[in-house]
């Protein structure tokens, strides 16, 4: 399939080694991250014959951050990884694509509350060092009984070689896996951060895009961690836009496991964090850009470019209030056949609700 879109690459940043890619699903552009492991398994929640459950597994120490949907309409799993990350530092992220597990009311709660403990138990470690995502279809409660029953097999494929079929577990209408790389240089060691996102519908700020997972071995402060990534977040996946949509799922973490050694990065005047923050402005871009945003399958719209700094990046809100929910490319199919699409105008609502 042809790529989204035939932009550039965005620049690397000097010391950097771009290791995005391409149009096409190649995967010998990646690179494992020290310390840091991903299972997958098929719990046919959705799909047959393919993985759709993804456990990321952080070694004890890691420093975590994560920025969520700003549409009131958010999901269950993302009311309870706010909760769990306000309580301890995860050790495990919990994913599964084909259900969104949105728009579920307290049940959802209870379901991404279940998975996060039955993970727990197996791993030996406590619930609220789980953190769970879902992405999918919108409406449906969440089965837990499949997806704990595949827990035990993704749990046994851990590795640090499972970044592709991560990536490719947590696609849902995407066209192509996304991965992104960067090798840089930190307290004189070669360092590296990966990560992988899923997201082709329902993209608009803020955030724009649907699920990204980014991992590095260099050790960073918390603190320090969460102003990075939300810097990287403003020009990234907060300026591009493909359909009017934004998400009620969308979420971000960036994971700092520390396993390089090197002295922990607090200060943001500290010698080595330009070269830490423009990895992960450059991962992130690779990720939000439109070579890795593939295009949304039945839709018309292409993602506008690769993403532009948010300064640059003019938004009415008012405009954006006048033409939501009614914009939003995933109400409009539902309102023509004459039927509302309850959970699209839900989400493009949640959205409505942000802006006013």
């Amino acid at each position: 399939m042809p790529a989204a879109s035939d932009a550039s690459d965005p620049p690397v940043a000097p010391g950097l080694r771009s290791a995005a890619l391409g149009p096409t699903d190649r995967h010998d552009q990646w690179e494992a991250v020290p310390g840091v492991r991903l299972g997958t398994a098929a719990a046919g929640i959705r799909y047959r014959e393919r993985d759709d459950l993804v456990v990321f597994e952080l070694p004890p120490g890691t420093s975590s951050a994560a920025v969520f949907t700003r549409n009131a309409f958010c999901a269950a799993p993302v009311l309870v990884a706010r909760r769990h990350l306000e309580t301890a530092m995860p050790r495990f992220l919990l994913i599964n694509s084909g259900n969104a597990n949105a728009g579920t009311g307290e049940q959802g709660i209870v379901d991404a509350e279940a998975s996060c403990a039955a993970l727990a138990a197996l791993a030996g470690c406590r619930r609220e060092e789980v953190l769970p995502f879902s992405t999918g279809v919108i409406g449906e409660h969440l089965p837990v009984t499949k997806l704990q029953a595949a827990l035990p097999e993704a749990l046994g494929r851990l590795g640090e070689e499972g970044w592709p079929a991560a990536a490719r577990a947590v696609m849902t209408t995407d066209t192509v896996p996304k991965l992104a790389s960067r090798r840089l240089t930190v307290a004189g060691r070669s360092a590296v951060l990966s990560g992988i996102a899923k997201g082709s519908g329902m993209i608009r700020p803020d955030m724009a895009t649907l699920l990204a997972f980014l991992a590095t071995d260099v050790a960073v402060g918390p603190s320090l961690l969460k102003a990075c990534l939300k810097d990287a977040v403003a020009v990234t996946f907060n300026a591009i836009t493909v359909d009017g949509d934004t998400s009620t799922n969308d979420a971000c973490v960036l994971s700092a496991s520390g396993a390089l050694g090197n002295p922990v990065l607090e200060d943001p005047e500290a010698p080595d964090y330009g070269a830490f923050r423009a990895a992960v402005e450059a991962v992130c871009a690779d990720l939000a850009g439109s070579r890795s945003l593939s295009r949304r399958r039945g839709t018309r719209r292409k993602p506008a470019g690769l993403p532009t700094p948010l300064p640059t990046r003019l938004w009415s809100r008012r405009r954006s209030l006048r033409r939501t929910p009614i914009g939003a490319e995933s109400w409009r199919p539902s309102a023509a056949q004459g039927s509302m699409a309850w959970t699209s105008t839900g989400c493009a609502s949640g959205w409505a609700t942000f802006v006013s």
